[in-house]
């Protein structure tokens, strides 16, 4: 977890420590089977230290596309 949280806008912004505490969030938070919704997620992602100024950039397509792996596994 950052001390203070890096900006991911571009996909290469997104590291593998990044998709674990987003793995983390979603396994915590969300149901497989539920909608997520996604400025939520941000927001936990956030304390994790990782934040993006929107929800439709390419480093926030790059966490719903695995995501959405996991979901489907």
């Amino acid at each position: 977890m950052n001390t203070q949280p890096i900006t991911i806008i571009s996909a290469s912004d997104v590291t593998p420590d990044c998709l674990q505490a987003a793995e983390e969030i979603f396994d915590g938070f969300f149901s497989p089977t539920e909608n997520i919704d996604w400025w939520s997620f941000l927001d936990r992602l956030e304390a994790w230290g990782w934040c993006s100024p929107t929800v439709d950039s390419p480093a926030i397509n790059k966490i719903k596309r695995h995501i959405n792996k996991i979901k489907h596994q």
